[in-house]
């Protein structure tokens, strides 16, 4: 017992020596001891408080923009290389038609001969004063090819076609000297001099000068931390300022890294790719090699954000540009845009108007730039049509416009306002595959069904007292999955709600030129969250689909420069979601460019003259 008291006792004199000569370094070495706890204190908190980022590589890029003609060409010669920087206004390409060469020659020798039919009429008649005058005036007109006659005899009205056509080919002839858009460089010449193009084939592609966009690449660990409207900063080698971009896209699928973004050529890495807007004013070059990073707290800040919106029914309208729309060779005529479809092989927006020239069947070709072109289609296959507000596109790339089926001022519904019609497109070429009178077709059933009870009946009942059973207004229709949807401005007189009435077995729909009372109803009757019994009552003006989503766009009914673009699910209940809100312009019309990932609207502020796209995006 005493040899184990003895140890007990050596044991705490050692500590009892250790914790002396402890307490003595801690006096001698005070600063740097003080140092060290407050680096790991710092460290501690810093790792506490922090956002956890996550990082991630990308290349700048561009739109590419592909040059092309919409006919059959010769390349008569090619005027840049790849890589070229090429200034908006230089000449890029001279092309051949020898068609169009051929057939001005002899509209113009027809001209020529009618001139001289016309010289011959006229000294036939230079007994009278007015002709002598007609004449000299015929003349000087002839011989500039320019002016038409001004006479409404048949030879007159020949002679004005065949100089309008005159007119319309030397405008062809102009688009064959292919001229740059924008400053920028030159991507891929796809043909040599002397090689025949055939039509929308790509002659040679364009990037804009500044990149617009990143193609990152996040590794597939971390892939399911990126979320479209993220915000993440941007560094590059070359600068030391980071810039902020948006995440507007992520890839669906794991792909296979750049060799570029490897540590090593052996070494194969996965991930998702992921599309990034950057800012207009940055000064990146294009192919740069960048560095973006996540900071997950502002995520979940932004998501938080979105998500309580989404609850208070108060969704922040987003941004948008406005983009005039550029008339060009048709200044002269008055254009109200209704509707629009975005046709992704030939990067172009198809429009129509409320009323065009006698009422024919135009649409408008039309760029990302509002610039209309030269060609205007007519749809083959229908003589007349009035009142077009609509126009859509579905899966397999048939198109289809509806007039309004509503009453003219008169109160007369005639037969070119209750077209439906469904076209099949080639190149630039609309044909009619079928077409009916929808109004008729409705109110033919309406009348049979009169005691029925039909909810779309009792939505659609005209009180006015003629002999017609319904009325209604279509602004906007969409199609998807053998169904057609169509919104309606104003149901009834009475009806505070929007209304979306669906037809469904569209095929058989067009096929029997006819709509059964099994495939018509009532889609979704909907309170807005613009309520529709006070001063900015608004209606529906157009509709559109998109990745299980219904976007709906209301428009003032009482002629005011007011509107906005909604969004609700298609399938099951929804809340509707306010996306944009235009407070100083009337919304008609929408559709999605594929190519720029954007929303394109556009509209119709009562004037006629000034005429707007906007875009934004989602």
């Amino acid at each position: 017992s005493r040899k184990y008291g003895r140890s007990l006792n050596y044991k705490g004199y050692i500590m009892k020596k250790f914790f002396e000569k402890a307490v003595i370094f801690v006096q001698e070495n005070k600063l740097y001891m003080g140092i060290w706890l407050l680096a790991v204190m710092f460290i501690v908190v810093y790792n506490f408080n922090s956002d956890t980022t996550y990082k991630f590589v990308g290349v700048t890029d561009s739109k590419e923009v592909n040059i092309n003609s919409k006919h059959a060409v010769v390349v008569k010669n090619v005027n840049v290389i790849p890589g070229q920087s090429v200034k908006q206004g230089q000449l890029l390409v001279e092309l051949e038609r020898e068609d169009l060469t051929q057939e001005i020659n002899e509209v113009e020798h027809n001209l020529e001969e009618l001139y001289a039919q016309l010289k011959l009429n006229s000294e036939l008649n230079s007994e009278l004063k007015s002709m002598k005058q007609f004449r000299d005036r015929r003349r000087t007109r002839a011989a500039k090819y320019s002016l038409s006659p001004d006479g409404d005899d048949p030879l007159s009205i020949h002679i004005r076609s065949l100089e309008k056509r005159v007119k319309l080919l030397r405008q062809e002839e102009e688009e064959l000297f292919i001229f740059s858009g924008f400053d920028g460089h030159i991507g891929f010449v796809n043909f040599k001099e002397g090689e025949s193009v055939s039509p929308f084939d790509p002659i040679l592609t364009m990037h804009k000068k500044i990149p617009t966009f990143v193609r990152g690449y996040v590794h597939e660990k971390l892939s399911h931390k990126m979320r479209v409207n993220q915000v993440v900063l941007i560094n590059s080698l070359s600068s030391k300022k980071a810039l902020k971009g948006i995440v507007k896209n992520v890839g669906n699928r794991i792909v296979e890294f750049p060799e570029r973004f490897r540590r090593s050529s052996t070494e194969k890495i996965w991930g998702r790719e992921v599309m990034v807007q950057l800012p207009k004013d940055n000064k990146y070059l294009l192919g740069e090699k960048v560095f973006m990073e996540i900071e997950t707290k502002e995520s979940i800040k932004v998501m938080s954000r979105a998500l309580a919106d989404t609850d208070n029914k108060k969704k922040k309208s987003h941004s948008y540009q406005l983009i005039p729309i550029k008339k060009g060779d048709h200044a002269d005529l008055e254009i109200e845009p209704s509707g629009l479809a975005y046709i992704k092989d030939i990067n172009k927006y198809l429009m129509v108007s409320d009323d065009t020239e006698k009422n024919e069947p135009y649409v408008y070709l039309m760029n990302y730039d509002g610039e209309l072109d030269t060609h205007i289609i007519k749809a083959k296959g229908i003589k007349k049509i009035k009142d077009m507000e609509a126009i859509t596109s579905d899966e397999e790339g048939n198109l289809y416009i509806s007039s309004s089926q509503s009453p003219s001022k008169n109160g007369k519904i005639t037969k070119e306002r209750q077209k439906l019609v469904k076209l099949v497109r080639n190149g630039v070429e609309l044909n009619v595959e079928s077409d009916f009178e929808l109004y008729d077709s409705l109110n033919d059933l309406a009348k049979l069904e009169e005691n029925s009870e039909k909810d779309w009946v009792e939505l659609l009942k005209n009180t006015s007292g003629n002999k017609n059973k319904i009325l209604f207004d279509v602004e906007g229709i969409a199609v998807a999955n053998n169904t057609m949807y169509l919104g309606l401005r104003n149901p009834n007189i009475n009806a505070r709600e929007v209304v979306i009435l669906k037809i469904e077995d569209l095929g058989n729909v067009f096929k029997n030129k006819t709509v059964e009372s099994s495939q018509i109803s009532v889609f979704k009757k909907l309170e807005t969250p613009i309520h529709r019994d006070t001063d900015r009552d608004e209606g529906i003006s157009d509709l559109m689909i998109k990745d299980g989503k219904m976007y709906i766009v209301t428009a003032s009914n009482r002629n005011e420069n007011t509107g906005r673009v909604l969004k609700m699910s298609l399938e099951g209940p929804s809340e509707i979601l306010e996306i944009v809100h235009f407070k100083d312009h009337r919304p008609e019309g929408i559709t999605f460019d594929e190519a720029t990932g954007e929303f394109i609207v556009c509209f119709d502020n009562n004037n006629g003259e000034d005429l707007f796209l906007a875009s934004f995006s989602e």
